[in-house]
C-alpha cells in the first residue's frame, strides 16, 4: 500500500527562531527587503500568529452566459494578526503611537519544513512593508496582560531555503527572558479618572489606525505601493463595582459630558496608558434574578488620545 504522505508533517514547534522584526526607514520604498547586515528584534512574547493572503480576482462576464468568461488576477492583500503576552511596550508602540513611530516593519520567520521528502529543510519567510492597523490591550483580575495586533502589509514572500541576507543578526528563543505582565503588576487601584483612583475588575482599550493600502495602475504583482494611516480612533471599556461612588452612574446622564484625563497602570515604570478626552459612552449594569456575582458597571468609553508610557 502506498502512503500518500511520504514526508514529515510539521507543527509550529518547528520554528527555529522567535518572530522578529526590523524597521523600514520612513525614506525606504515600502516593502523593499533589507538585506545588508539586518539586526532583528524579537517579538516578546508572541502567541498565536495568523497570516492571511487574499487574492484579488476580477470576474469577467458576457451577456447570455450563466458562467464566468474568466477571472482576471488583479493583486494580493496581506495581513497578519499576532497575539502577545507583553513584557514591555516594545512592538506595541508602532500601533499605539504611530505618529511618533510611523515606520513600516519587516518580519522574519525561520522554520523547518519538508518539500515532498522526509528531509526537513530550513526555510525563510519574510513579511515586508507592514504597518499596524489595530491594537487591543486587555487586563483583568487574576489574568495575564494580553495584546492583539493586526498588521497590513505589501507582501508575504513564499518560503525559500535561501534568505538572501548578508550577515544577519536573528534573535534566538534563549534571548527572551523575564516575566510577562499580569494583573499583579498593576498595584492597588491602578485606574484613575479625573485624578481619582478607582478599583477596577477589567480594562480593555483598542487603537484603530484605519490603515489603508494603496495600489496604483501597473503596480508590481498588483501589490500596494503605499500604506497610509487614517483617522486614529480609540475606544475601550472598564468594569467597576457598583457603590464606589455615583460618578459612573451620573456620567451617562451628564449633558454635555466633559472629557477628562484618565490613566491605567499596567506596570508602573514599564507600561502605563495615559488617556485624554475620556468620555463614558454608556453604562451596562445588569441586575440578576439570582445574585451570583456582585453588581458591576460596565462602561464603554472613547477618548481623544491614548499613549503608552512608563509613568
Amino acid at each position: 500500500m502506498t502512503n500518500q504522505i511520504p514526508f514529515s508533517l510539521t507543527t509550529s514547534s518547528q520554528q527555529l527562531n522567535p518572530w522578529a522584526y526590523i524597521e523600514e526607514l520612513p525614506a525606504n520604498t515600502l516593502g523593499t527587503k533589507i538585506t545588508a547586515t539586518p539586526s532583528y528584534t524579537a517579538v516578546a512574547v508572541a502567541g498565536d500568529v495568523t497570516r492571511k493572503i487574499d487574492g484579488v480576482e476580477l470576474p469577467v462576464r458576457q451577456a447570455g452566459a450563466y458562467t464566468l468568461y474568466s477571472l482576471q488576477s488583479a493583486g494580493h492583500d496581506y495581513d497578519i494578526t499576532m497575539n502577545l503576552n507583553p513584557q514591555t511596550i516594545g512592538i506595541l508602540k508602532y500601533g499605539t503611537d504611530p505618529q511618533t513611530n510611523p515606520q513600516a516593519l519587516q518580519f522574519i520567520r525561520v522554520f523547518k519544513q519538508s518539500e515532498g521528502t522526509m528531509a526537513l529543510n530550513t526555510e525563510y519567510e519574510f513579511y515586508l512593508g507592514f504597518k499596524c492597523n489595530t491594537v487591543n490591550l486587555d487586563v483583568s483580575a487574576r489574568g495575564l496582560v494580553t495584546a492583539s495586533m493586526n498588521w497590513m502589509g505589501r507582501e508575504i514572500t513564499a518560503p525559500s531555503q535561501t534568505s538572501g541576507l548578508t550577515t544577519p543578526t536573528i534573535p534566538s528563543f534563549g534571548s527572551i527572558s523575564g516575566n510577562v505582565l499580569s494583573n499583579v503588576d498593576n498595584g492597588n487601584t491602578p485606574f484613575t479618572y479625573n485624578s481619582i483612583a478607582y478599583p477596577i475588575k477589567e480594562f480593555h482599550i483598542q487603537w484603530n489606525n484605519n490603515v489603508f493600502m494603496d495600489p496604483f495602475c501597473g503596480s508590481d504583482q498588483g501589490m500596494a505601493d503605499a500604506a497610509t494611516y487614517g483617522p486614529i480612533e480609540i475606544t475601550g471599556s472598564i468594569v467597576l463595582p457598583v457603590g464606589v461612588s455615583l460618578v459612573w452612574e451620573n456620567l451617562t446622564h451628564d449633558y454635555p459630558q466633559t472629557g477628562q484625563v484618565a490613566k491605567m497602570i499596567i506596570k508602573q515604570g514599564t507600561m502605563v496608558v495615559n488617556m485624554t478626552g475620556f468620555k463614558a459612552l454608556s453604562r451596562d449594569s445588569p441586575i440578576l434574578a439570582q445574585p451570583t456575582s456582585a453588581l458591576m458597571n460596565t462602561i464603554p468609553f472613547q477618548c481623544s488620545t491614548a499613549v503608552l508610557g512608563t509613568s
